[in-house]
């Protein structure tokens, strides 16, 4: 053993001191550990005594010295070496066959890891870790529990599990089979009916694994007999345990792979919503809305739950927001704010939250008593409302500014009920949040306490209200603010415009103040929706301030992301989520890229309003549409952003702003591709035939993917308004082996807009002059072109709409699969069996479009223009198996290469299904080589390297198989 001799009582100066019976005690623990630890042949120290008395005596000294001292002794150097000797001998003692000794062994651990805290990460504890869960498995339950509780008390210390070394942690625990043996615990052992406590101390553990290791969390859902138990316990009698059954599932849902699966799975799901319900234990309610609120972390989520289960979700989530805020519903109360923020997303649950009261809910929470205030009261006294909003708790204050904000972006006037009462709340309300963003706005004139100086929801909120698809919302809210603001308004917008040049020319941060930032942002764009202050705005040049600001957002490194921005919600109070790549907000993350494109739609707005386009001002205001060079500057930025993968939110204010300079719709990859073959006589077998006699060459397979109605049917042929768009004749041409077919265009169409709606059917983007966006707009609405008709009329962008997508996937369905002209056939696939309906090929194959394969490649591109022998073949070999043909073929319509999600599914996969995964995406890379597919292999690659982070022999195997690859090809 290690020198004792002077032990002192201190160290050096600053060092805690030792009590005489501190120092005797570990003498005693000194001599006890020296009968067992040795240092073997090779100068290692190890325990080596299997004597139960001496294990026994070794244990009791343990107890002993952990009984008289302090933590703060603990940083003493002399115990720290004997709490390293400790964990050498309890690791060794843990490997007995007595279970009187196990038992022991077991609770001194325990009693250990408590006593060292936080400190305990400073010892090497996983060995004493590994042989408790080995216990688990060969021991009484009386044993299993000690170990349990153990194990469940050292690894909740903070550094024990920590995040930034996930992969080793799991890698330790799965090779040792902890997770393992404690689900064979669970499965076997654990009643709840006879062992509450046991059951209670092993869902405790299993908490703790998969909250600190995400890895687990995937592996454990995989254990099926286990999930089922657990899904029973959730509706059991005992309100602990459903709770704790309930929390495993909502700590199991923060991996968005195991959430997707929970989402399907129907009879734990009805168990988690029911146990929302009002008539509920109080714990049980939270543990069911912590489920609702990780299950719902993406639009994905928040719709596959809501479509089935939408009333009693909300039913669930109105009755926990009604809960008194006393001690001990608190709890209910904030659950219940968390998940109501699913306001965010999209979905039938809006309807149902106005339906069910909402409004007089926040109410109630935010003003409490307002007996005092009388419902005719017009306008209602702003002193009185102030200092009831500020007796509100901050924090409950900022999540209602949150709700009330999405259910203005989403809510129509069809939602409102329209009775006086009911209109009250919501009218006080909005006067609310006006009052609060005013307070924001005028930060720099307000002296307020710490916690509510940074206030960013309410200014947002204000915004969202002005912009509201309700008519009631944005008029209430204009009239509120433009009160709010009648005094010194015009004085802070000065101030306000001032602060924005200064970061518009750079002469000022955008992360200096990251809040005031935002707030300024956010409060011009609340600003350029009230009349009164349009002029003001533009006299001082707000538009280009706001795009000098979008440039700087794009051309430099620094964004200002919501995170960023100080804010009294947790949103997510758990620990870190895992596997949610789609949990992107729909403004997404720079939130002064987005807010500045948004407050330059309300300026172009007024601008386009106001300006006849002939002349290059109005006075003083100077507009933009007109100026050329200005003009250039903006849409080049915008293009930019379309082009790039920002959030649809950001891509659709984008995209409207570029309306004001005649561009419509949206770019995409494959749109490029189709744009090229508009027009081409190759592969065309459609012809546009105008009353002039000009001929417009046309591919059915797109038109008919992509705007059907263009294409003639029965019904059009009888529609007397613009079904007289046209005619349809078959004819066939010199060539007796092509086919075409012949649309004649009625002379009241006009040439140039039909045209174009062409021109967007295949690229999905078109300039529009000015003069041609009637005819354009009219052909649109009878062709069913929503989205390019919607902003052709200048409609804001719809929240929570994804962007539109060029997309040919349609013309694989059996609709169109009569115009498929060629296939593609791949090497025999083992577990493949094929049967096709429309060839008689024996072979696994896809039936697909020349047109579609000359886009989207250079070789077939040459090959169908050659003339040769091979480009009127029906049939194309494509040196590929089936999955890797699946995925090109997926590329070639969509311009979207499938991709592995790099998250625990692909992790908890197994060897040799990954290696068939990553084979495809090596073969297609090395085919990309082959045939000159324009950089579709830097893509495949892209998604094979977020892979590799798996068993060295798969990865050696990847690369196995493509160097075979390339040898086949040189050969």
């Amino acid at each position: 053993m290690r020198s004792s001799s002077k032990a002192g009582r201190g160290g050096r100066r600053g060092k805690p001191l030792l009590s005489d019976h501190v120092i005797k005690v570990r003498q005693r623990l000194h001599e006890a550990l020296a009968l067992g630890i040795k240092v073997d042949d090779n100068k290692q120290r190890k325990w080596q005594c299997s004597d139960t008395e001496i294990q026994l005596h070794v244990l009791r000294a343990m107890g002993n010295f952990i009984g008289c001292v302090s933590p703060h002794a603990l940083e003493h150097s002399i115990p720290k070496d004997s709490i390293s000797d400790m964990f050498l001998a309890l690791e060794a003692i843990l490997c007995s066959r007595n279970e009187r000794v196990l038992s022991f062994a077991a609770d001194t651990t325990n009693k250990l890891a408590l006593t060292l805290e936080l400190s305990i990460c400073q010892y090497d504890i996983w060995g004493v870790v590994v042989c408790l869960s080995r216990c688990l498995s060969k021991c009484q339950s009386q044993v299993v529990n000690s170990c349990v509780i153990a194990m469940d008390h050292i690894l909740k210390s903070p550094g024990v599990m920590r995040w930034e070394k996930n992969e080793e942690t799991w890698k330790v625990i799965k090779e040792n089979n902890i997770v393992d043996n404690l689900v064979t615990v669970f499965q076997d052992d654990v009643d709840v009916d006879q062992s509450y406590e046991y059951f209670m101390h092993i869902a405790s553990l299993f908490k703790t694994i998969i909250l600190k290791c995400p890895s687990a969390r995937y592996y454990v859902w995989k254990c099926s007999e286990l999930i089922m138990k657990l899904g029973s316990i959730c509706s059991h009698s005992n309100p602990s345990a459903a709770a704790a059954a309930l929390e495993l599932f909502a700590t199991l849902a923060l991996c968005g792979d195991v959430a997707m699966e929970l989402l399907g799975n129907k009879q734990i799901l009805s168990k988690a919503v029911q146990s929302m319900g009002p008539l509920q234990p109080g714990l049980v309610r939270v543990r069911a809305l912590n489920i609702c609120q990780s299950l719902m972390r993406s639009v994905k989520g928040c719709h596959m739950l809501i479509n089935v289960y939408c009333e009693p979700v909300v039913q669930g989530i109105i009755s926990a927001l009604s809960e008194p805020s006393a001690y001990g519903q608190s709890a209910i109360r904030m659950g219940a704010f968390r998940v109501a923020l699913i306001a965010c997303w999209s979905g039938d649950h809006h309807l149902c939250f106005w339906k069910l009261g909402i409004d007089k809910v926040l109410f109630d929470i935010l003003l409490g008593d307002c007996s005092m205030i009388n419902i005719n009261q017009n306008p209602l006294p702003t002193e009185m409302l102030f200092s009831k909003i500020y007796e509100c708790h901050v924090g409950e204050r900022a999540y209602i500014w949150e709700i009330l904000g999405w259910l203005a972006m989403y809510c129509e006037d069809k939602f409102l009920f329209k009775t006086d009462q009911r209109f009250w709340y919501l009218k006080v309300l909005i006067s609310c949040v006006c009052s609060a963003a005013k307070v924001v706005m005028h930060r720099r004139h307000v002296k307020l306490p710490s916690s509510d100086n940074f206030e960013f929801e309410p200014v947002r909120a204000t915004l969202q209200m002005l912009c509201s698809p309700s008519k009631y919302i944005s008029s209430q809210a204009k009239h509120h603010l433009s009160e709010c603001l009648q005094s010194d308004g015009h004085e802070h917008l000065e101030y306000l415009l001032e602060s924005l040049t200064l970061i518009a020319t750079g002469d000022v941060s955008l992360t200096s103040d990251s809040f005031q930032t935002a707030v300024n942002i956010v409060s011009l764009g609340c600003y350029s929706t009230l009349s009164e202050y349009e002029i003001p705005i533009l006299e001082k040049r707000g538009v280009y301030i706001i795009s000098a600001i979008i440039n700087r957002c794009l051309h430099s490194d620094t964004k200002l992301s919501r995170s960023a921005i100080p804010s009294h919600i947790d949103r997510y109070p758990y620990i870190k989520a895992c596997c949610w790549s789609d949990a992107t907000d729909w403004e997404g993350e720079n939130v002064v890229l987005f807010h500045c494109l948004q407050a330059l739609a309300q300026l172009l707005n007024v601008l386009d309003r106001r300006c006849n386009h002939q002349k290059n001002s109005i006075g003083k205001v100077h507009c933009a549409l007109c100026e050329i060079s200005e003009a250039q500057f903006l849409v080049e930025n915008l293009q930019y952003v379309l082009s790039k993968n920002f959030s649809p939110g950001t891509k659709s204010y984008a995209a409207y702003v570029l309306s004001f300079f005649n561009f419509y719709g949206f770019p995409s990859k494959l749109g490029k591709r189709l744009e090229r073959t508009l027009g081409e006589n190759e592969l065309a077998d459609l012809q546009f035939v105008f009353s002039s006699g000009q001929v417009l060459n046309a591919h059915s397979v797109i038109v008919l993917a992509r705007c059907p109605r263009l294409l003639p049917s029965e019904k059009n042929l009888n529609h007397k308004k613009l079904g007289d768009v046209s005619t349809e004749r078959h004819v066939f041409e010199l060539k007796p082996s092509k086919f075409r077919r012949e649309v004649g265009i009625s002379e009241e169409v006009d040439a140039t807009a039909f045209k174009k709606i062409l021109e967007y059917v295949y690229s999905g983007m078109i300039q529009v002059e000015v003069e041609d966006v009637g005819p354009v707009e009219k052909i649109a609405k009878f062709c069913g072109l929503k989205s390019l008709l919607y902003m052709l009329q200048r409609g804001l962008p719809k929240w929570g709409l994804d962007t539109p997508i060029c997309d040919l996937t349609q013309a694989l369905e059996p609709a169109c699969q009569a115009f498929t002209d060629i296939s593609l056939e791949v090497k025999a696939t083992e577990g493949v069996a094929w049967n096709c309906s429309i060839c008689q090929l024996s072979m696994p194959h896809m039936c697909a479009h020349k047109v579609v394969l000359s886009s989207s490649c250079d070789y077939f591109r040459a090959l169908f223009s050659s003339g040769m022998r091979d480009s009127n073949a029906d049939v194309i070999k494509v040196p590929i198996g089936w999955n890797a043909l699946v995925k090109l073929v997926k590329w070639m319509y969509s311009a979207e290469l499938p991709r592995i999600n790099n998250g625990c599914a692909w992790n908890n996969m197994d060897g040799d299904q990954q290696l068939s995964e990553l084979q495809a995406y090596v073969e297609l890379a090395s085919l990309a080589d082959y045939w000159l597919i324009d950089g579709f292999q830097e893509e495949c690659l892209d998604a094979i390297i977020p892979l590799l982070n798996i068993d060295h022999q798969i990865v050696l195997k990847t690369i196995a198989i493509a160097a075979g690859l390339n040898q086949t090809e040189h050969s």
